[in-house]
């Protein structure tokens, strides 16, 4: 990922935000996408591949639903074939 922290700015309480991140395999192996977890279930990530191989890149949109008034902090983990590891990404900003 290019970096772990993401400002999505300011949200209208209701609407939904999406945030598109690139993602690249700088290892030496195939990395394979075991799934994701995210803090709340106001967020949600998603992509279209499943195996990245050493080099390639690939995207993943993680959407953000406003539900109430306020700052946010939300996190989205990617699990993979990484023993004992994920990639964690943050997001905030401001519900109005």
């Amino acid at each position: 990922m290019d970096k772990i922290e993401y400002d999505l700015g300011t949200v209208k309480e209701g609407n939904t935000k999406k945030q598109i991140i690139t993602v690249r395999n700088t290892g030496i192996s195939v990395f394979k996408l075991k799934g994701f977890t995210t803090s709340c279930d106001c967020t949600e990530a998603t992509c279209d591949w499943k195996e990245l191989q050493p080099g390639e890149s690939g995207t993943v949109t993680v959407s953000y639903e406003a539900e109430q008034p306020g700052d946010f902090y939300r996190t989205v983990e990617i699990y993979g074939n990484i023993p004992n590891n994920s990639l964690m990404m943050s997001f905030i900003g401001t519900v109005e």
